[in-house]
């Protein structure tokens, strides 16, 4: 299946509704990208809604991907990165919508998806962001439609890993999303921040919590030895909250880029 004849960086989430929703940034025939998509029901169908602009007069900003993450089971935000900045200066902002379902869909009927009217500003990003580091991740498995939105930043030469907690809103009668919102402060994620932490992973665990994980190259954790993955766990009811310490993959080789994937039944994670 052929979503687009023309794009890049496309990112992709299941809803539990049966909603399969993909979303990339496209040129347009003036050569102007736009975050677009296409969303199917459970016979690959599409289901109606028109995601052909999403970031509307947005400027995209060079370097940055789109995601899409699943939040609260029934909903998927997508978040990309706007510059806003004037002749010649960038300034980069964190703006995002969020899709939801009414779950009424079965065997290629009644599929639906709702978005609100205006698209919502999360934050501006400080300096020295890798956009292409950004990563967004739903928590709380089907008890919440917040977010969390995490990256890689430089400040004074040292790499660290950041990540910020974003509330939802939702319509308790449309199912809309009416505001998308920060929950505290911007947190550092890495406890040590010697040496170079980045190319990061986030994922949501049950009870309001997630896990991170990123490339740490801190002499005192590696052993010298190169670069471990390592991981930490959050838990947004009480900020900043660390629920267990680092800790480090056994020895031997281990991916640059490591995914993880979350087991909502019996909250297990694999890194």
């Amino acid at each position: 299946m052929t979503l687009s004849e023309s794009g890049r960086d496309p990112s992709i989430t299941g809803l539990h509704t049966f909603e399969t929703i993909a979303v990339w940034i496209e040129k347009d025939a003036n050569g102007v990208e736009h975050v677009v998509g296409t969303a199917l029901d459970d016979l690959a169908q599409p289901n109606g809604i028109d995601l052909t602009n999403i970031s509307g007069t947005d400027v995209i900003a060079a370097g940055s991907k789109v995601i899409i993450a699943q939040a609260e089971a029934v909903n998927a935000a997508i978040v990309w990165v706007a510059d806003v900045g004037t002749n010649g200066n960038h300034v980069y902002e964190l703006h995002a919508t969020m899709l939801s379902s009414p779950g009424a869909g079965l065997d290629g009927q009644g599929f639906a998806l709702v978005k609100p009217a205006e698209t919502f500003n999360l934050m501006t990003l400080p300096a020295g962001v890798d956009l292409a580091s950004i990563k967004v991740s739903g928590i709380s498995g089907e008890g919440s439609a917040d977010i969390i939105v995490q990256w890689d930043g430089v400040t004074a030469g040292d790499s660290n890993v950041y990540a910020r907690h974003f509330g939802t809103i939702l319509d308790p009668a449309t199912g809309a999303a009416i505001a998308m919102t920060p929950v505290g402060n911007t947190i550092q994620v890495n406890a040590n921040s010697q040496g170079d932490q980045s190319h990061n992973g986030v994922a949501g665990l049950l009870g309001d919590r997630f896990i991170s994980v990123w490339q740490d190259s801190n002499a005192s954790v590696t052993g010298g030895n190169g670069t471990d993955i390592v991981a930490q766990i959050f838990d947004t009811r009480a900020p900043g909250q660390h629920i267990v310490g680092d800790f480090v993959t056994p020895t031997g080789r281990v991916a640059a880029r490591p995914d993880i994937l979350v087991g909502t039944n019996g909250n297990d994670f694999i890194l």
